[in-house]
């Protein structure tokens, strides 16, 4: 282990494609991507003739992400007005 590599300090995910040492090699993330690649093409070649999607996301979909979107801004705002007894610095 390299004095400039310390695995449970940053993360290391052996799994994750970013540390794929043999890339040339695929992994179960590269299946995932390929499948969600061809889903993607299937659907543009039937909805939209083989171009781009522009298709909105559903409703429930768009509704769920700016309520968690809003969910993180409240904890921010909580987070950085917390009160403390400790000095400033």
């Amino acid at each position: 282990m390299s004095a400039y590599w310390d695995e449970d300090e940053d993360g290391y995910d052996p799994d994750d494609d970013w540390y794929d040492d043999d890339y040339r090699e695929p992994d179960i993330s590269d299946y995932e991507e390929q499948r969600a690649e061809e889903e993607y093409r299937e659907h543009c070649d039937q909805a939209h003739g083989g171009k781009d999607c522009d298709c909105r996301a559903p409703l429930a979909d768009r509704i769920r992400d700016r309520l968690r979107s809003a969910r993180r801004r409240v904890r921010a705002v909580l987070h950085r007005t917390r009160y403390s007894d400790e000095p400033p610095f």
